[in-house]
């Protein structure tokens, strides 16, 4: 899945999702997006279903970053493509729907 910046999409963590690269056995959702110049960004994940957390890699899944609500920091852009991945640190992996923003 794809997000810009300026953008806010609806989500769905399901439980059978692909397994989180940083977080054991929990469901994780990916999505990438792509900056054309340096730019501080924000990434906010909110649920009333499951405890949000969020990982920040870059074109190399190197680990960047990580949050369990929030996160800000300055990325380089030149054509870089970044993943953010959507996972659960709820009590039995709970999942359901989510909101992503990136700003």
């Amino acid at each position: 899945m794809t997000i810009g910046i300026g953008q806010t999409q609806p989500g769905n963590l399901s439980s059978t999702a692909a397994k989180s690269h940083c977080n054991g056995s929990a469901p994780a959702d990916r999505w990438s997006f792509t900056l054309a110049n340096p730019k501080m960004v924000t990434i906010d994940l909110s649920s009333m279903a499951f405890d949000t957390y969020l990982y920040l890699f870059d074109a190399n899944y190197n680990f960047m970053g990580t949050n369990n609500a929030e996160l800000k920091l300055a990325l380089s852009g030149g054509g870089s493509q970044y993943y953010i991945e959507v996972t659960t640190k709820s009590p039995n992996n709970a999942s359901g729907a989510c909101t992503l923003s990136l700003q």
